[in-house]
């Protein structure tokens, strides 16, 4: 929502990226964020050793994909292939040593968490896009305000929805009333 009105205002619209790679470097951010939530507990069980191989094959597919990419579909076949590199942390990895093997829970219950974080990151962002794209101004200063409180409220909207009854949620919001003495 608001990178293109950023770079708008920093540099100027010709340094804008296509859409495809703005929406591929948008999901590369969401899989770094919810890797490093699985690398604080990999890191914190000590797991160094069982999956020692696990960056170089994924720096290696990370080459290997991003130089075939990059003939057929340019700038975003380098990300295309970050992206897909970065899957195998996601498929073998963290599902094997942080999800079963400290949390104890099976490989579909992975699967099906991950998938639904994710069919929620993509409706968000989805949602917020489609609610800032309808909105067209000639001060663009104005616009990066006005798409600010869309980035802001309606991605908190949905996930209050979603999450409002939620343990983890209700865990949040009564240690937040503590240190806010309310």
């Amino acid at each position: 929502v608001l990178i293109e009105p950023f770079i708008d205002i920093w540099i100027g619209d010709k340094y804008i990226l296509s859409k495809s790679v703005l929406f591929i470097l948008i999901f590369i951010y969401y899989q770094q964020v919810m890797r490093s939530c699985y690398l604080v507990f990999k890191e914190g069980a000590g797991i160094y050793v069982e999956d020692r191989y696990v960056p170089v094959i994924e720096s290696f597919t990370n080459i290997i994909f991003s130089i075939l990419f990059v003939k057929y579909f340019g700038l975003f076949g380098v990300f295309l292939g970050t992206l897909l590199s970065n899957l195998i942390l996601w498929i073998y990895s963290y599902p094997k040593f942080v999800y079963h093997l400290i949390f104890k829970r099976s490989y579909i219950d992975y699967a099906k968490e991950t998938i639904f974080l994710i069919l929620i990151f993509l409706f968000t962002m989805i949602v917020s896009y489609t609610l800032s794209f309808y909105i067209n101004l000639d001060n663009k200063y104005l616009l990066f305000i006005i798409k600010t409180i869309i980035a802001i409220i309606i991605p908190n909207i949905i996930l209050f929805i979603v999450y409002r009854k939620t343990d983890e949620f209700k865990y949040y919001l009564n240690l937040t009333k503590k240190i806010l003495n309310i």
